[in-house]
């Protein structure tokens, strides 16, 4: 054996040691994920907020039902989906909105401003800047709608073409067809 296969076998070790790691610490009770890798619960997530200081966290969302969204400022469907939520504010206020978006806080802001939602009592939004929202929520499609009761139980996620009457039927207890399995 050469040392370059020697060197390339050791660090594919450590890399799955790494990986395995990460996984086991994601996997505690407050992660919401059961023993298998499933999403059960509302995890103990924690994102920067977008335009200010500190964190947005489980701890900071008042109504108990709960809609957390990964999307991009600039996907079409991303915008259809929060003009919605603008437009249906008023009939929206017993949920809190979590958007979380990878991309640059300027945009995310302004998606907001666009959408009405900036400034809003139960909308957050986080920037998904360390990639910590796959190891929190699992798959992530753009845009992604990831729905809890208000025991903060998993119903759902939703990712296609996904309006408010999506996420309002989740929440009473209607499946939704426009979903693809997470974890």
């Amino acid at each position: 054996m050469t040392i370059e296969k020697i060197l390339k076998g050791s660090i594919a070790l450590v890399a799955v040691f790494i990986l395995s790691y990460v996984v086991y610490q994601k996997i505690t009770p407050e992660s919401g994920v059961d023993s298998k890798g499933k999403l059960e619960q509302l995890p103990k997530f924690k994102f920067p907020k977008a335009g200010g200081t500190g964190n947005i966290s489980k701890s900071d969302l008042r109504w108990g039902k709960t809609v957390v969204l990964y999307f991009s400022p600039d996907c079409e469907h991303c915008q259809a989906l929060g003009a919605d939520i603008g437009r249906q504010l008023g009939q929206l206020q017993d949920i809190d909105f979590v958007f979380v978006s990878r991309f640059d806080e300027a945009d995310v802001i302004k998606y907001a401003q666009k959408a009405n939602l900036w400034d809003k009592p139960n909308i957050y939004f986080g920037l998904d800047v360390d990639a910590a929202f796959y190891g929190y929520f699992g798959e992530m499609f753009i845009p992604s709608a990831y729905i809890f009761n208000e025991k903060g139980k998993f119903l759902q996620s939703v990712h296609q073409n996904t309006m408010v009457k999506d996420l309002l039927d989740v929440l009473e207890g209607k499946p939704s067809d426009k979903n693809k399995s997470t974890r």
